[in-house]
C-alpha cells in the first residue's frame, strides 16, 4: 500500500474505508498507487493516485476486483469509471471530493453495476461449466471443485491448463493431490475455450479482460462460499447440453450461513486491539473452528497486514465439508503467499467435526462463523452432544453455535481473544443467559453487536448478531444497534472504523453505538441493548416490568395451518358431529386497532387429560370427512415432525396455559398502537400470537372488568410502544417484534394496585377502552390525548413520554389493507387476504389513487413477506405499472429475494421484463 499519510489513506479514513493493496510487488509497472478501498457489497472501490490509465484497465481492474468502479485521483479532479461503462468517465472537482466525502461515498454507492454480468457469476459460469465436463467424463461430482480449483491456479499462473504444466500448478499452489491427472482426463478442446471464454467478457463492442489474480485476492470468499452453495445445494445449469445435470451430495450438518467479509473484516478489526502490543508478539496462531471456504481467516490476515504484524504467523482451519476444504486452503495458500510469505506462516487446514473431535493447539486469535441449527431442528445425538457441552448453562432450546462457542473458548489462549458471529437470540433472550455467564467468565465482552436486517446472509435468513471476547483488562466495550435499513450495516460499520462512537439513531433503518468502560477485574456481561432512557425513567418511579406482572405465553404453533385451520366456510361443509373437534381460534389477522375481527377454526383434539383422538381407527371413526379431505393430502409432512411421528394429527405445540380463561390480553406477531385486544370468550385458543395472564400468585383478571379494559387501553397506547421500542427490534413496515424475550423487560404499571392515583387513571382508561375499542361506540369525553397524558403519568414521565424524550415507534406509512400481508409473513397470508389486497389496488387504480399503490410497494418489506404475498403485490399492480414510479424497483427488489431464497426466477418473473 501506499505511504500512510498519502490521499488515499486521507480518503479511506474520512469514508471509514479498510485498506488493502491493488497489485503485489512486480505485478505492474509505472508510477501510481493503486489500492482497493473496502467496505461492504456495495461500497467498496479501486483508486487510483499517480498518472493517467487506460479507461478499458480501469474497467477491468474494477470488475476483476468484484467492485464497481474505478477512481482515479488526478490533480485537480477525480474522475470515476464504472467497469460496465468504460467508456464513460464522471467528473469530480478534487477538492470538494475531499471537502464532501459523504456525498462522494453515497454517489458510488448508490450507482451499482450490473451484478448479473459480476465477475463473481463470470466464475460461477466457468465453475458450472466445469462441473459438466466432470460428469460428462462419468466422474463424481465431488471432483469439481478440485478441477475448478486447478483450472483457476492455471489461469492465474499463466500456465497452460493441459500437458505437464498440470504438474507445476498442483505443486505450487495448495490444490487436491492428483488435480493435475483429474484434469489431464477433461477434453482439452473444451478446457481451451473455458480458457478463452474466462478470459474475456464482452459488454458491446467493448471487451473486458479477466485479471484472475485480483479475482482470486479480493473476490475468492465471495466465489467460493457461491461455488460451495451451489455445489451442496443443487445441479448447476446443463449449458454443454450433456446427459443429465451433475449433483452432489449434502454433509450431514448441511445449514450453512456464508460470512459477510466487511462484518469478519471489522470484527477482526474490533478483535486486534484485545490482544495488546502485537508488536511484543513474536508468533501469533489464528483459528477457525468452522472456517468453510476460508472467508474468516482470510479478512484476519488481511486485517493482520493492515496493521504490520511483523512476526511468524500460524493459520488453523477446521471444517467437516471436504470441499469447504479444499477451497479454503487453495484460498489461504495463495493469501499467505502473498503475505506473510511462506518463511512466516504455517497453515494447518483439515477436515474435523469440531464439536467431537480435540487436539488443536492454543489460538490466540479465533475467528468464527458457526453453523447455526435450532434445538428443534437437530438430530437425537446432537441434542445431547450440545446439552453436555452447554451443561448447566442450557435452558430452554439452545442453538449449535452455542457450543461451537464453548469449544472455541477451549481452544483460546487466556489472552487471546474471540471474534464471532451468532444468532441474534443467544445474545438476547433470557434462556441464553446462563450461556452468556459462562462465555464471559475470566474475559471480557470487548464487542458486541445485533443486526435487525435478515438480508445479512446472501443464502439464509437469519438476525445477525456479532461478539468479541478478549483477555480480562481495562479498556472500553462497544456496543452496536443496527436497524432494517439497506445501508444500516454499512454505515454502522463506517462509523466504527472512523470512531464515531457517540451515534444515537434516528430514523428507522439506521444505528447506535455506544462506549462502556471495562473493568480491570472480571465482572458479569450484561447486555445493555440500545437506549432505554425511558425505560431508566419508568422503574426509578416505581414502575415495574411486564415479565414481573405477566406471563406472556406464544400462541399454539399448529405445524401446518392448511391442513388444521379452517375458516367458516370449510368448517360448515363438516358434518355437524365433526364440527366438535374445532376451536374458534385468534390470530394476528384477526386483530385490528385494539378489536377482535375475525376467528378462524383449528382442529384441536384435546381435552384437559390429553388426546381424545387416541389412534387411527378413532381419527377414521371421528373425523372421517375432515380426515381424507383436509389431514390426508398433508399426511407425510404431518408425520416428519419430530415431536408427532405417533400421533401425527396433532398440533405441534399444544400451549396447555392458553386453553382456559386466563391469558385476557392477546397481541399480534408484530405490532404497534393497536395490537392488542380483549380475548372476551375463554373457548377462544391463541393461534398466531401471544397470550397475557397474570404470573402465578396474582389475581386473575377477568375480561369483562375494568382493569382488563383498563390495560387494553394502556397497552394500546403510542406512550406504551414508545417504552416498547426500547426493547423490540422494528420489523417491516414500521411494527415492532412483541415476542416474549422483548417486551418481558417493558416496563409495565400495576394496576390492581388499591390507591386513589391508580383507581382513577383505571376508571378513565376503561371508559376510554370500551367507548372506542369494546363497545365500539366512541371514546366520549377520554379523548387520545388524555390517555396518552395518563400513561404518562402513571409512568412517572410527565410530559416527557409525549415531548419526544425517546424516539417514537416508526411512523406507520404503510397502508392499512396491505398489513395482512404483512402481519402473515414468511407463513403467507390466506387467499381471501390476498384477494382482498387485489382488489384494493384495482379500486384504487380506477380511482387514480396511484400514488397510494406506489407508497405500498414502496414501503413493503419484501424480505419479511411470503412468496405468495410478494406476488400478489407485484401481478396485481403489473397494469398499472406505467402510473407507479417504484414499480420497475419493486419488482427488482423481488427478483432479488427469490433469488436468495433459491427459487425458479426466470419462471416466477416470466413477462415481468419487457
Amino acid at each position: 500500500m501506499g505511504p500512510q499519510g498519502g490521499v488515499i489513506a486521507e480518503l479511506a479514513r474520512l469514508q471509514g474505508l479498510a485498506r488493502a493493496p491493488l497489485f503485489r510487488p512486480g505485478e505492474i509497472n509505472g508510477p501510481g498507487s493503486h489500492e482497493i478501498l473496502l467496505d461492504g457489497n456495495l461500497g467498496s472501490f479501486v483508486v487510483t493516485d499517480g498518472d493517467e490509465i487506460d479507461p478499458g484497465d480501469a474497467s477491468s481492474w474494477a470488475w476483476s476486483s468484484n467492485v464497481p468502479h474505478h477512481v482515479l485521483l488526478g490533480k485537480d479532479d477525480v474522475q470515476v469509471v464504472r467497469w460496465d461503462r468504460p467508456n464513460e468517465r464522471q467528473r469530480f472537482d478534487r477538492a470538494l471530493v475531499f471537502e464532501r466525502p459523504a456525498a462522494f461515498y453515497e454517489h458510488l454507492r448508490t450507482d451499482q453495476a450490473s451484478r448479473r454480468l459480476s465477475i463473481v457469476e463470470h466464475s460461477m459460469d466457468l465453475f458450472r461449466k466445469v462441473r459438466n465436463l466432470v460428469l460428462q467424463r462419468g466422474l463424481d461430482d465431488a471432483l469439481s471443485t478440485p478441477a475448478y480449483l486447478t483450472l483457476l491456479a492455471a489461469f492465474t499462473s499463466g500456465h497452460e491448463p493441459f500437458g505437464p504444466g498440470l504438474l507445476a500448478i498442483e505443486r505450487a499452489f495448495s490444490v487436491p493431490h492428483g488435480s493435475a491427472d483429474l484434469v489431464s482426463l477433461l477434453p482439452q478442446a473444451a478446457v481451451e475455450t473455458l480458457a478463452t471464454e474466462f478470459a474475456h467478457m464482452s459488454l458491446g463492442d467493448v471487451s473486458l479482460a479477466a485479471r484472475p489474480v485480483l479475482t482470486l485476492r479480493h473476490a475468492s470468499g465471495a466465489i467460493f462460499q457461491e461455488a460451495h452453495h451451489r455445489l451442496v445445494d443443487g445441479p448447476p445449469v446443463d449449458l454443454f447440453g450433456f446427459v443429465g445435470p451433475a449433483r452432489s451430495v449434502a454433509t450431514k450438518r448441511s445449514v450453512v450461513h456464508f460470512t459477510p467479509p466487511s462484518l469478519a473484516r471489522s470484527l477482526c478489526e474490533q478483535a486486534l486491539p484485545s490482544l495488546g502490543d502485537l508488536g511484543r508478539r513474536k508468533a501469533l496462531v489464528i483459528g477457525d473452528l468452522a472456517c468453510g471456504s476460508g472467508a474468516f481467516l482470510l479478512e484476519a490476515l488481511r486485517s493482520l497486514e493492515r496493521v504490520g504484524y511483523a512476526g511468524h504467523i500460524t493459520v488453523v482451519g477446521r471444517d467437516i465439508s471436504p470441499t469447504a476444504v479444499d477451497m479454503a486452503r487453495f484460498a489461504l495458500g495463495m493469501a499467505t503467499m502473498e503475505w506473510p510469505g511462506s518463511d512466516r506462516v504455517t497453515t494447518d487446514i483439515a477436515v474435523a467435526d469440531t464439536l467431537r473431535t480435540t487436539g488443536l493447539p492454543a489460538i490466540d486469535l479465533m475467528v468464527m462463523n458457526p453453523p447455526y441449527v435450532r434445538w428443534q431442528n437437530l438430530a437425537a445425538d446432537e441434542r445431547d452432544l450440545l446439552a453436555r457441552r452447554l451443561g448447566h448453562a442450557k435452558a430452554g432450546r439452545p442453538d449449535l453455535s452455542m457450543a461451537f462457542v464453548l469449544c472455541a473458548l477451549d481452544a483460546l489462549r487466556l489472552d487471546g481473544a474471540l471474534a464471532v458471529l451468532l444468532p441474534a437470540s443467544v445474545l438476547e433472550t433470557k434462556a441464553a443467559e446462563g450461556w452468556r455467564g459462562l462465555i464471559s467468565e475470566g474475559r471480557s465482552v470487548r464487542f458486541d453487536a445485533v443486526f435487525d436486517d435478515y438480508r445479512m446472509f446472501s443464502h439464509a435468513r437469519v438476525r445477525l448478531g456479532a461478539l468479541v471476547l478478549g483477555p480480562i483488562g481495562a479498556g472500553e466495550r462497544v456496543e452496536m444497534r443496527v436497524g432494517r435499513g439497506p445501508e444500516a450495516a454499512g454505515d454502522a460499520l463506517r462509523a466504527l472504523r472512523r470512531g464515531d462512537v457517540a451515534q444515537v439513531a434516528g430514523a428507522p433503518g439506521t444505528f447506535a453505538i455506544s462506549t462502556t468502560r471495562l473493568l480491570p477485574a472480571s465482572a458479569p456481561w450484561v447486555r445493555q441493548g440500545p437506549s432505554k432512557t425511558l425505560t431508566a425513567r419508568a422503574l426509578a418511579a416505581g414502575a415495574r416490568t411486564v415479565g414481573e406482572l405477566f406471563r406472556v405465553q406464544q400462541g399454539i404453533r399448529s405445524g401446518e395451518n392448511e391442513a388444521f385451520v379452517l375458516d367458516d366456510e370449510a368448517l360448515a361443509a363438516l358434518p355437524p358431529e365433526e364440527r366438535r373437534h374445532f376451536r374458534p381460534a385468534l390470530s394476528s389477522d384477526g386483530i385490528e386497532d385494539g378489536r377482535i375481527t375475525g376467528h378462524v377454526n383449528v382442529f384441536y383434539p384435546y381435552d384437559r387429560s390429553g388426546f381424545t383422538i387416541r389412534d387411527v381407527e378413532a381419527l377414521e371413526n371421528e373425523v372421517p370427512v375432515f380426515l381424507h379431505r383436509h389431514l390426508v393430502p398433508w399426511h407425510d409432512q404431518l408425520r416428519s415432525r419430530r415431536s408427532r411421528k405417533k400421533r401425527w394429527w396433532g398440533l405441534s405445540e399444544r400451549r396447555r396455559m392458553l386453553e382456559e380463561g386466563r391469558p385476557f390480553l392477546v397481541s399480534k406477531y408484530w405490532g404497534k398502537a393497536g395490537a392488542f385486544a380483549l380475548r372476551e370468550d375463554a373457548g377462544t385458543v391463541i393461534l398466531q400470537g401471544y397470550g397475557w395472564f397474570p404470573v402465578a400468585g396474582r389475581p386473575e383478571i377477568p375480561p369483562s372488568s375494568d382493569i382488563a379494559a383498563a390495560y387494553l387501553a394502556l397497552v394500546n397506547s403510542a406512550a406504551f410502544f414508545r417504552l416498547v421500542a426500547e426493547h423490540a427490534p422494528p420489523t417491516g413496515g414500521g411494527h415492532l417484534n412483541l415476542g416474549t424475550q422483548y417486551v418481558i423487560g417493558v416496563p409495565m404499571i400495576d394496576l390492581t394496585v388499591d390507591d386513589v392515583a391508580t383507581s382513577q387513571a383505571v376508571r378513565t382508561l376503561a371508559a376510554y377502552a370500551r367507548g372506542r375499542y369494546l363497545d365500539r361506540r366512541g371514546a366520549g369525553d377520554v379523548t387520545d390525548a388524555m390517555v396518552e397524558e395518563v400513561v404518562g403519568r402513571l409512568y412517572g414521565l410527565g410530559d416527557a413520554i409525549q415531548a419526544g424524550d425517546s424516539a417514537p415507534p416508526p411512523a406507520q406509512r404503510m397502508p392499512e389493507w396491505v398489513l395482512p400481508l404483512v402481519a402473515a409473513g414468511l407463513q403467507g397470508a390466506d387467499k381471501n387476504a390476498r384477494y382482498d389486497v387485489l382488489l384494493r389496488i384495482q379500486e384504487l387504480a380506477k380511482e387514480g389513487a396511484f400514488e397510494e399503490i406506489d407508497r405500498a410497494l414502496s414501503e413493503a418489506p419484501v424480505d419479511a413477506l411470503a412468496d405468495t404475498s410478494l406476488m400478489t403485490l407485484l401481478r396485481g399492480s403489473y397494469r398499472f405499472r406505467s402510473r407507479v414510479p417504484c414499480w420497475d424497483g419493486f419488482r427488482d427488489r423481488v427478483r432479488d429475494v427469490y433469488a436468495s431464497r433459491d427459487m425458479p426466477v426466470d419462471d416466477l418473473m416470466y413477462g415481468l421484463y419487457e
